[in-house]
């Protein structure tokens, strides 16, 4: 009886220690951030997703990583960073999750990697561009689309490294968005962006840079393809370097 006791007691055991394997191995490629509130009329990650609860695949209650897992991919496919568990198998996210996650506060009302009804276990996503939080940036006065010294040599963007930035300081809080004139940001053919920003809601959109060629008087004599993103309290861009040699750059919207 006694050795019957130690073998179920060894399985219990092993059973959970697999369970934790296979969480530790759902993981890797998004990181738990923890608990917190939610509200009806005030989500704070606004898109639902996916539903496990109704959905395939269907919670399975003796490991909840896998409806966690299948979360994080859903929400990785979708370009979401943030993403939550709610009410054991509802799947959130929201493309200013970085902003609004913990609105409402922490709770305790987790268990299992998920959260409960109006309840959030948040993750991170590590599987996709995290381009909120840790851009590059664009700060000096000599980039904003008034700095009109003519400088010799040029100031260009021919060795940018390719990534997300943002401007800031006195080189301004946004790429430039009507065209530069003659001699701005301390370059020759100055670049800056056509059409408007996105919307928060909107994530990640595409959009063409202009270059400038004062020569010819013309605002936009070629275009670049960029990526951007409205991160709530600022933009960024996804820049990589010019390719017309160190003739050009782009502008910051600094006056």
């Amino acid at each position: 009886m006694k050795n019957l006791q130690n073998i179920l007691a060894f399985l219990g055991v092993f059973i959970v220690f697999c369970s934790w394997i296979s969480f530790s191995q759902a993981l890797q490629n998004f990181v738990p951030v923890g608990c917190f509130k939610d509200k009806l009329q005030d989500r704070a990650l606004p898109d639902l997703i996916i539903n496990h609860r109704i959905s395939d695949p269907v919670i399975d209650w003796s490991n909840l990583s896998i409806t966690v897992q299948s979360c994080a991919k859903a929400a990785q496919d979708k370009g979401y960073v943030y993403f939550a568990l709610q009410f054991w198998g509802e799947c959130w996210a929201g493309h200013s999750g970085h902003l609004t996650y913990d609105k409402h506060g922490p709770s305790t009302h987790c268990e299992r990697g998920v959260g409960k009804g109006y309840t959030n276990f948040v993750y991170r996503n590590t599987g996709v561009d995290n381009e909120c939080e840790a851009p590059r940036v664009l700060d000096s006065e000599d980039r904003a689309m008034t700095y009109s010294k003519k400088l010799a040599p040029f100031l260009c963007d021919e060795h940018m490294v390719p990534g997300w930035y943002r401007f800031k300081g006195k080189a301004g809080n946004a790429i430039a968005n009507t065209c530069p004139a003659k001699w701005s940001c301390g370059t020759h053919m100055a670049g800056w962006m056509k059409g408007s920003h996105p919307q928060p809601s909107q994530g990640i959109t595409d959009a063409k840079v202009c270059i400038h060629y004062p020569e010819q008087n013309n605002c936009c004599v070629g275009e670049e393809p960029i990526k951007v993103r409205n991160c709530g309290r600022f933009y960024v861009y996804k820049l990589k370097p010019a390719e017309i040699g160190c003739f050009s750059r782009y502008c910051g919207n600094g006056r």
